[in-house]
């Protein structure tokens, strides 16, 4: 035991030491005078923390509200000869060893001098105060009309929109008198070159220069997070990553501050920290930007402040697991395994990166974008212990309006990235998906299909009569066929005028909107399940018997028949609490399975025999 103690105690002091790094001593922005010469330092290269002077300009007050900006000219070859970089952001700056700020701003695009803006570090430190604070600010929460918007995307209401995943705000991203952050770097591994110009295309108006990342061949596990070296905000990881890349300011024991700027300005978060190396640094005329590699993952991002973000060192937020796998046409099957980012302040951009993921090992496994249908069956598991299943079809080419198509890879992710956000985006309750399993198979070409005709074999009916319906169907470039199905009109049926609907999933679904709109409006959490679940596959063909009936739909779910005393004050309702009046119901639904997807809808009217 003497033996062991000694090494034990050894050990135990280098950690705490390796732990512990003190804080550094600050130079408040009233000392600084125009013509002084600082110390920047950051990472060009390697994992090399490089220094490269700085001559103080001047200082732009109340550039935000009450908060000022430290303008300086970059000195020294390599500084001056890269100008501002992506991924500089929070690089840190001293005059006599005590820190200034941070290099966090540009003033605009092809300069002729290399200038930049420092944060003053007296504003970045602002942020700790905020983080003790953190159980009094209220948890971000969606609105009923963005989750409604997903609603209606994931039921083929609507078209999907790549745009309403991202935040409906401003940028942020801007300053005034010409002055911009520096952009913040983005790093993107294993992706398709559709799947990376797609995030080169949304993020940029956030504020994100994208590049593409991948796998340097070495072990580097990226630096420890001391100010001057990279740091990683983590969105995706695994067969596929991304990353957003800054550089430590400050280090105080387990307490980084970094970037210098907002990363999405949300306030408290938790997204998960992570090393980074970086490999070399891009120069270019428009846009410099370093290249990086994610390194392991060390701690928490805890808040994201207009004048910088704030991490912890330790234990690592939970992220979504998804598992993808892919069965080609030959057989052949391939799996991806990677991780998405769960913090529900972005809550609208986590199913939007996880649908870029799909895209591009979908692209992968096929070697295509693909002429061919994806056949999936998907499950989605909630932290709550709720599921819900994605089984579906998606035909190859969907028409869309204005005259354009939706291959099978962009129709299915983006039916699967809008349930998600429909989720995570509820109003009601927080709510955080646990995993997600998906299995795609692909079969040749588009299995799309047009219900031509619908006819019934009498126009008159009786209660307890079996009507026989007919229905011809011509698959796309094939041979038209005709099936019949058997319908029972229940004996119990009261009113004089029935419609027999048939058609396909999606198109039903419009039909019914447009009659009752209020049925795919959730207005709770128990609801916007109901909602979810209920949504109808492509590859079946429904046939419905409505009858005229005054009744309710509350928080989407149909209240038929009710009696003449208990319609009136209810219906009293109508107008609040998701409660609105029917004049029609469904009596019976029947779901026949197909082998294409069914588009198209036609309506016969039968009238009661006297």
């Amino acid at each position: 035991m003497k033996r062991l103690t000694l090494p034990i105690l050894l050990l135990s002091v280098f950690l705490l030491s390796a732990r512990t790094i003190p804080a550094q001593e600050i130079l408040p922005v009233d000392q600084l005078k125009p013509g002084m010469v600082a110390t920047a330092k950051t990472v060009f290269q390697g994992d090399q923390i490089e220094e490269f002077g700085v001559e103080i300009i001047d200082m732009l007050r109340n550039f935000y509200p009450k908060r000022d900006l430290i303008i300086v000219r970059l000195r020294g070859e390599k500084a001056e000869f890269t100008g501002p970089v992506a991924g500089m952001s929070g690089s840190p700056v001293y005059y006599n060893g005590k820190i200034i700020g941070s290099l966090s701003y540009s003033l605009g695009n092809f300069l002729k001098e290399p200038l930049m803006g420092i944060t003053p570090i007296r504003e970045m430190l602002e942020i700790f105060d905020k983080e003790k604070r953190r159980s009094t600010e209220l948890a971000a929460m969606g609105s009923r009309e963005h989750m409604q918007r997903f609603v209606d995307m994931a039921l083929a209401l609507e078209p999907v929109e790549w745009k309403a995943f991202l935040p409906q705000r401003p940028s942020l991203h801007a300053g005034g008198f010409g002055v911009t952050q520096l952009p913040v770097l983005l790093n993107l591994s294993g992706f398709s070159d559709h799947g990376f110009e797609l995030a080169q295309k949304l993020f940029a108006p956030l504020g994100f220069s994208a590049v593409r990342g991948g796998s340097s061949g070495s072990q580097n596990q990226g630096m420890d997070l001391v100010p001057g070296a990279p740091i990683s905000a983590v969105l995706l990881t695994g067969d596929m990553s991304i990353d957003a890349t800054g550089t430590v300011t400050y280090r105080d024991g387990d307490r980084v501050l970094a970037f210098g700027h907002p990363f999405f300005d949300n306030g408290p978060i938790e997204l998960p920290m992570a090393q980074s190396h970086i490999i070399t640094t891009i120069s270019s005329a428009m846009a410099s930007q370093k290249l990086g590699l994610t390194g392991k993952l060390v701690g928490t991002l805890r808040q994201d402040r207009t004048t910088g973000v704030m991490g912890i060192l330790g234990p690592i937020p939970r992220m979504t697991e998804v598992t993808m796998r892919y069965l080609s046409e030959d057989g052949q099957q391939s799996q991806f395994s990677f991780s998405v980012a769960r913090e529900k302040s972005i809550a609208s951009i986590s199913p939007l990166i996880l649908r870029i993921a799909l895209i591009s090992a979908l692209e992968s496994a096929r070697l295509s974008t693909g002429f061919n249908s994806l056949r999936l069956k998907g499950v989605v598991v909630l932290d709550d212990g709720e599921k819900l299943i994605l089984d579906n079809l998606f035909p190859g080419y969907q028409p869309l309006p204005v005259f354009s198509f939706l291959n099978s890879i962009l129709h299915s992710t983006g039916q699967i990235a809008s349930t998600l956000a429909a989720i995570t985006t509820n109003p009601f309750k927080h709510v955080a998906i646990s995993r997600v399993g998906l299995r795609f198979e692909s079969i040749p070409g588009r299995q799309s299909a047009e219900l031509e005709s619908v006819w019934v074999n009498r126009t008159r009916f009786v209660p307890g009569d079996t009507i026989e319906v007919s229905y011809r169907i011509r698959p796309y470039q094939g041979v038209p066929f005709t099936q019949k199905q058997q319908v029972v009109i229940p004996e119990s049926i009261q009113g004089r005028v029935l419609n027999i609907v048939v058609g396909g999933g999606p198109d039903l679904t419009r039909y019914e909107r447009r009659i009752m709109p209020s049925k795919f409006s959730a207005n709770s959490y128990a609801s916007l399940l109901r909602i979810l679940r209920q949504a109808r596959r492509n590859d079946r063909l429904f046939i419905q018997i409505r009858i005229s009936d005054r009744g309710l739909i509350v928080n989407g779910e149909e209240l038929p028949g009710l009696p003449p005393s208990v319609l009136p004050v209810l219906a009293d309702r109508s107008n609040r609490n998701g409660t609105r009046q029917t004049r029609d119901r469904v009596v019976i639904e029947k779901a026949i399975p197909q082998k294409q997807m069914i588009e198209g809808i036609h309506v016969i009217r039968l009238y009661r025999q006297d």
